[in-house]
């Protein structure tokens, strides 16, 4: 229900801010000039939302076992995963990190994190971009 023309008065908009977007608050957020003068004393990184947080994806956290062979662009199978954070569904994109919690690459499912435990032997994910 439109209550201007009700009223008889137009009305309009003369300034509009957003406070938060999704997850992100804009109590949490910086101008540019503070992330310049951040960069140049060296304390960027602190300043910066972690890339997990900032994605919003699942994850899986591979073995220590597995973490080399991950780094040389082997896929991980079920097995090579000591937990999982979130759902995922085959096609979904998915964190792949260490047992430090370092995002090590950014992956799509091939099969959902429910059907992990059945098949031991199955492949997990696709690497889209391998970033450590």
């Amino acid at each position: 229900m439109i209550l201007a023309p009700a009223w008889a008065a137009g009305g309009y908009l003369a300034a509009l801010r957003r406070t938060r977007c999704g997850g992100f608050r804009l109590n949490e957020a910086h101008t540019l000039d503070e992330l310049a003068i951040a960069r140049e004393q060296g304390g960027l990184a602190e300043l910066l939302i972690p890339l997990d947080r900032a994605l919003g994806f699942s994850a899986v956290t591979i073995t220590d076992s597995f973490q080399s062979q991950a780094m040389n662009g082997r896929r991980p199978r079920a097995r090579d995963i000591s937990a999982v954070t979130g759902e995922f569904r085959s096609g979904d994109h998915v964190l792949l990190r260490d047992t430090q919690g370092s995002v090590l690459a950014i992956a799509t499912a091939v099969v959902s994190s429910a059907s992990l435990a059945a098949n031991p032997e199955s492949e997990v994910l696709r690497y889209d971009r391998v970033l450590a």
